[in-house]
């Protein structure tokens, strides 16, 4: 699973197997991965990795196809969904084995997304102001990772944000004074983390009118 590059047609590779008798070359198809639990552990492993390289080098940017859209190879990535015109909309990648920091996030190649999905992760650092610039976001799951820092109020202003889980992390308090109402929200979670004090009066204002 290489990382997004400008090639967009897919590479062609050749069959090691093709010298073979058929039957040989079927039986020399079949992956070894062990039993199916294994093979998963792998996989999963190895899509960890490869996100681990994106998140870990901030200089990392992922090259855009043609209108800013992702090769389709990337779209079939695990965790990864596209729209049809190959926006990445959703990133459901929990307990991938992520290693890294979210200030690596490039927001331009994901415009488009309403679904963020990095729980259960190695992901420290703190949470980067611009995620609020995902103005199509609906749910955020940062829960599980070893995040730092201040909850920024920004996330606030998304403006469609009905899921925020960014519990079982290291936060500490936002400026709650500067919370924006977030009438469509339907689930916060900021359980188990740094936070003192008395009880953020801003949730009051998570109520639909």
């Amino acid at each position: 699973m290489p990382l997004p590059h400008a090639e967009c047609p897919p590479l062609a590779v050749p069959d090691p197997t093709e010298h073979l008798p058929s039957a040989r070359r079927r039986r020399a198809s079949l992956p070894d991965f062990g039993p199916p639990k294994l093979a998963g552990e792998v996989k999963r492993k190895k899509m960890g990795a490869n996100w681990s390289k994106y998140f870990e080098k901030h200089d990392q940017r992922p090259t855009l196809c043609p209108r800013g859209r992702f090769a389709n190879s990337t779209c079939s990535w695990s965790g990864v969904t596209c729209d049809g015109a190959g926006h990445v909309t959703a990133l459901r990648l929990p307990g991938a084995g992520i290693n890294g920091k979210l200030d690596a996030f490039y927001l331009t190649a994901f415009q488009n997304l309403t679904r963020l999905d990095l729980s259960s992760n190695n992901l420290g650092g703190t949470i980067p102001v611009n995620l609020s610039m995902l103005f199509t976001l609906t749910s955020l799951d940062l829960s599980n990772n070893s995040l730092t820092g201040a909850i920024p109020y920004q996330l606030s202003q998304l403006p469609g944000i009905a899921k925020l889980n960014l519990g079982n992390n290291h936060l500490t308090n936002p400026e709650y004074g500067k919370f924006s109402p977030m009438p469509g929200l339907k689930s916060l979670s900021l359980a188990n983390n740094d936070l003192n004090g008395t009880f953020p009066w801003f949730v009051l204002n998570c109520t639909s009118r």
